[in-house]
This record gives C-alpha cells, sequence and structure tokens, in this order.
C-alpha cells in the first residue's frame, strides 16, 4: 500500500471519528502516564532503600536464624564471646524485634520495638539528634531506657521534650534518654517508627527467647569475607545444619534489590506496552468496521 495514502486514509478516519479517536488518544496518555508515575515511585522507593543499606557501611554482615524449632537458641553472651574470640570481628548487635503499643501523656501509639545494644544505630549510621544512646551499662544493668524516633514523639510528645520523660510499653515504664535521626521524613510505618531498648530488656518486654537476628562489623573492608566465613563456622557449630541460617553482607542485599527492581521495570514495561497494543488494536477493528 502506497504511504502517502496509507497516511491520508488514517487521518481522514481520525477526522470522521472525532470523539473516538479522542477517547482512544485520552486512555493511551492516561495509561502512559500512570506507568511513568508507578516507574519513578517504584524507583524512588528502591533508590531510598539503596541509599539507606549502602549508609550502613560495607563492613556490615546480618545473620538470620530461620529454623526456630532448634533448641539450640543463641544467647546474649554467646555472641558476645564469639565477638571477643574472633580477629575479623569488632562489634556485634544481637537484636530483637516486635510490635508493641506504647503509651504516654493519655496517647497510645503502635509501633516496632527494637531490642539491641549500644552498636546498632552505629551499624546502620543512624545518628542521635538529642540526647544519648543505649549505652553500654544499660545492657549490662537491664536499664529501662528507651531511644525514640519521630513518629512517636509527635504521636505521644507532640507539645513536649521527650528527654527523661516517662513512656510505658507493654505495662513496663521507660525514660525516654534519646531521640534518633529522621531518616525518611518522619512517616508512619517507616524505619523511622520505632523504638529502641536494650537487647536483654527488649527480651522480656516482647517475651521473646533467645536471638534470631544479629549484625557484625567486620575489622575491615577487606576483611569482609573472612568475617562472614567466620559467623558462617559459628552458627553452623551450633546448628549443624546449614538450612538454619542465612549470613549475608550489605552487598548482597544490594545485588537483590537491583534484580528486584530490574524485574519491576519489565513488569511495568509490559504492562504499557501490552496496554498501548490493545488499545491500537480496538481503535483499528473499530475504524475498519466503521469504513465497512
Amino acid at each position: 500500500m502506497n504511504i502517502g495514502l496509507a497516511f491520508k486514509m488514517a487521518i481522514k478516519s481520525i477526522y470522521n471519528n472525532g470523539l473516538r479517536s479522542f477517547l482512544t488518544m485520552l486512555g493511551v496518555i492516561i495509561g502512559v502516564a500512570a506507568v511513568i508515575v508507578a516507574v519513578g515511585f517504584a524507583q524512588s522507593c528502591m533508590a531510598s532503600v539503596s541509599s539507606m543499606i549502602e549508609g550502613m557501611g560495607t563492613n556490615v554482615i546480618t545473620a538470620m536464624i530461620v529454623d526456630r524449632s532448634s533448641r539450640n537458641d543463641i544467647k546474649i553472651s554467646d555472641l558476645d564471646a564469639f565477638a571477643e574470640r574472633s580477629a575479623y570481628i569488632d562489634d556485634i548487635s544481637p537484636y530483637v524485634t516486635g510490635t508493641a503499643i506504647a503509651r504516654a501523656n493519655g496517647e497510645n501509639k503502635t509501633t516496632t520495638i527494637i531490642g539491641a545494644n549500644e552498636t546498632y544505630l552505629e551499624m546502620q549510621d543512624v545518628a542521635i539528634e538529642q540526647g544519648r544512646n543505649i549505652s553500654v551499662a544499660d545492657v549490662e544493668n537491664s536499664n529501662k531506657v528507651a531511644v525514640i524516633g519521630k513518629p512517636v514523639v509527635d504521636k505521644l510528645f507532640p507539645t513536649q521534650n521527650p528527654i527523661g520523660k516517662k513512656i510505658k510499653i507493654n505495662g513496663s515504664s521507660f525514660t525516654v534518654v534519646g531521640i534518633m535521626e529522621t531518616l525518611m521524613g518522619g512517616m508512619e510505618g517507616t524505619t523511622d517508627d520505632r523504638i529502641i531498648l536494650p537487647v536483654n530488656v527488649a527480651q522480656r518486654v516482647l517475651k521473646i527467647n533467645g536471638i534470631s537476628i544479629f549484625m557484625a562489623n567486620a575489622s575491615s573492608a577487606d576483611e569482609i569475607d573472612l568475617a562472614t566465613e567466620a559467623i558462617d563456622d559459628y552458627l553452623y557449630s551450633v546448628f549443624k545444619d546449614e538450612d538454619s541460617y542465612i549470613v549475608f553482607t550489605q552487598e548482597s542485599i544490594l545485588s537483590i534489590l537491583d534484580d528486584i527492581s530490574a524485574i519491576m521495570m519489565l513488569i511495568l514495561g509490559s504492562i504499557a506496552t501490552i496496554s498501548l497494543v490493545v488499545g491500537g488494536i480496538r481503535n483499528y477493528e473499530y475504524n475498519v468496521c466503521f469504513s465497512d
């Protein structure tokens, strides 16, 4: 078919079916705009998460105990002893996590509770905006102190300085000693929305036995592989089963995020392509039928 003639026929068809052509164009424009917004949002979220993980440093190693049926629970003292023996690990931070209701000034706030030691926030590269962090003495003496995030401050202490004030968690009273810096705009449900307690105190408050997650800081970036291997060997000596635990570094997490991001972009791109093709076919079929 002559290209010029085909072009003229297309223009004539559009002119003769103005409303149909307008609605088709509107559908395509809205569809493309929606995909662009979705892709932009997905990329923004991935970039934000990646930035947070990168901020934790390349020396950080995380271990998760996935087989909780084992009777070989790891205790805080066990991890401290392991860190002291290992030549490739500087610091280690066991932690527990759960959800609880925090109360103060007649207000309630459901938030994430994390039990950790003094190195936890440092490994995550989170600074203390006001007050102080959990200390070694707090963990050793099981002091009932808490470091809180901005969403907790906004809900429970909207017009007060929370430092030195009391906060109740599952019936236990804690003294607020610090406020964490805001990382994600102080939004609820993000990493800003949490309360840090001494790990041994949090175990009692959350009724959690043993340690299922811990983070370790390798002595240097050059020794990250040796530190990872040392942790793997230690966990195998405890559980005798490689499927009982997972050990990973920040680099491996970023690699997984990159794979997820690529899959998401592929899915969104495919949806956009299918939508445009279907819209084009439907418009073509209508115009052919109408012409006939």
